[in-house]
């Protein structure tokens, strides 16, 4: 997904993004 995004918004999305990993990776344990 490259959009162009403030960076604000970009730091937001990054944080959802690793957020839902570890919470993805926390479930499959």
């Amino acid at each position: 997904m490259l959009l162009t995004l403030p960076e604000p918004e970009r730091h937001l999305f990054r944080a959802a993004d690793i957020l839902s990993r570890k919470m993805d990776t926390s479930e499959l344990k």
